[in-house]
């Protein structure tokens, strides 16, 4: 298995504007997510179709939906947040992404579930 060392979209808040800061850097892998738009996520995926870098998601896709729902309700219906996360990852693998990362919250109370 190959290990990379790649740069995050975080550095650049995901902003559209800034794309071009991510593919300066001799780095092979960028792990962005959090899109404005689709319209900023396809001017990446074409900014990535250029190199031969590879990439990841950092879910969700898009900023505003379901980021820590999975699990229990944060901001909408786990039955909700699954078929977001399943549409993600479909989509996701037909653009050759290496993996999706999903942040699960801090839970301060046990949750009573047992799975």
């Amino acid at each position: 298995m190959a290990h990379h060392i790649g740069i995050s979209g975080s550095v650049i808040l995901s902003d559209s504007k800034l794309f071009q800061e991510l593919f300066k850097r001799h780095l092979p892998h960028i792990e962005i997510g959090e899109f404005q738009d689709e319209e900023s996520f396809h001017c990446f995926i074409e900014m990535l179709g250029k190199t031969n870098k590879s990439f990841g998601l950092h879910s969700p896709l898009f900023r505003g939906q379901s980021k820590y729902d999975l699990v229990e309700k944060i901001s909408m219906n786990p039955e909700e947040a699954w078929i977001q996360f399943a549409a993600e990852v479909e989509r996701m693998s037909l653009l050759g992404a290496e993996y999706i990362l999903v942040h699960f919250p801090y839970f301060k109370k046990e949750s009573g579930r047992d799975h």
